[in-house]
């Protein structure tokens, strides 16, 4: 497989499988000023640039009493007048949010409608959660690190079930590379859907029809028995997974019911 650097190399040594360093919560930057450095470096700026604004009104208020003065800047002076405004109110949003970090104040995992949130939080948003903390919800740095270790794991998983082929013979002889069809509690275990034999084609739809059966659908919230609704706008799960549609033989089912497998015979 052709790699970042145009060499050719393993699925091994592809940047998605190497491992994913994510800070610890005491881990220091390089200035080591800890998980707070590059927003502290970010605040400066800002005020740094509110200086530059305040001195632009300065001078602007001097102007409008310069009797040499030859241009209209009044377009200029209100809108840079709303920026300092509201990047004020931007910068007190920043500084609360980092004394939550700082004093590890808990925040709520979801919204009050049941969303999960998802890496990163905008201080505004940060403070939403804050609000709505209850007794025993975590600070933001450990859920915000098992969150991004979960999202680490997800996309290792779904590469690697990606990453799978068919394998079996084409007609010149070759072994097939096309993606095998999903297997409900299995993953891509079997063949493509062209390369499926006409046994397996049977008891793949029984396991589909056995799974549609027993389980309800986490995504489009339809009941047990029931197909799954393709005209449902899909939402982010509350274990921060995403649904994704699969299809076999003409049949439609989200894959966070398929992943439940189809119940044992007994």
């Amino acid at each position: 497989m052709l790699l970042p650097d145009g060499e050719y190399g393993d699925d091994q040594d592809l940047p998605w499988n190497a491992p994913v360093r994510r800070p610890a919560l005491h881990d220091e930057d390089e200035d080591g000023t800890g998980w707070l450095g590059a927003e502290r470096r970010m605040l400066i700026a800002c005020q740094r640039l509110m200086g530059s604004l305040i001195a632009f009104e300065y001078e602007a208020a001097r102007y409008r009493d310069e009797p040499l003065a030859c241009l209209d800047f009044d377009d200029a002076m209100k809108s840079l007048s709303r920026m300092s405004a509201r990047l004020e109110r931007e910068m007190s949003q920043w500084r609360t949010a980092m004394s939550l970090i700082e004093n590890d104040t808990q925040i709520a995992p979801r919204s009050e409608h049941g969303r999960p949130w998802r890496p990163y939080l905008s201080p505004h948003w940060l403070l939403y959660f804050a609000e709505i903390a209850k007794p025993g919800d975590q600070a933001y740095l450990p859920q915000l690190l098992n969150r991004l270790a979960e999202e680490d794991r997800r996309n290792r998983a779904h590469h690697d079930e990606m990453a799978s082929v068919c394998g079996r013979p084409t007609k010149t002889g070759e072994p097939c590379q096309q993606i095998p069809v999903f297997w409900p509690g299995r993953g891509r275990v079997a063949a493509c859907n062209r390369h499926l034999s006409a046994g397996e084609k049977v008891e793949l739809g029984k396991a589909w029809s056995m799974v549609e059966e027993a389980h309800s659908c986490p995504a489009c919230r339809v009941p047990a028995g029931v197909p799954c609704d393709e005209t449902v706008k899909l939402q982010v799960l509350p274990d921060g997974e995403f649904p994704r549609v699969r299809t076999f033989a003409g049949r439609m089912m989200h894959n966070v019911r398929l992943k439940r497998g189809a119940p044992a015979e007994s």
